[in-house]
């Protein structure tokens, strides 16, 4: 996601701010966050997705400003099981077109052997 700036206003207590967003975080997203100074960083690793964020604070008068930027990859789970998955759409796509392919040339074919049939015996 691109990067979101919010403001807080009027904050009389940052310290006590920035704790509680991030007791709200662990609670509601992922107990693996911390606090380091100005910065809140989480992660979270589920079975799909490795979910990783910061938020940033910075001073500003009596408000607070906080940016919020998150990244995610896909897990080697999910990895897999979109390969599988892709596999099995190549063989469900590729399968049905050889039958295709198949028929159509036997059809073909057998026309074909009919119309040589009858130039055949025309000529006998």
């Amino acid at each position: 996601m691109e990067s979101q700036i919010y403001l807080i206003k009027n904050v009389k207590d940052r310290a006590k701010v920035k704790g509680e967003i991030l007791a709200k975080i662990k609670t509601l997203v992922s107990a693996d966050s911390a606090i380091d100074g100005n910065m809140i960083n989480i992660s979270k690793i589920g079975s799909w997705t490795k979910s990783s964020g910061t938020i940033t604070f910075i001073d500003k008068d009596k408000d607070l400003e906080v940016i919020l930027s998150t990244i995610h990859s896909a897990t080697n789970k999910a990895i897999g099981a979109g390969c599988i998955l892709a596999f099995f759409g190549v063989i469900l796509v590729l399968v049905p077109w050889l039958l295709y392919d198949q028929e159509k040339n036997e059809f073909d074919k057998g026309l074909v052997n009919v119309i040589n049939y009858f130039i055949n015996q025309a000529q006998g």
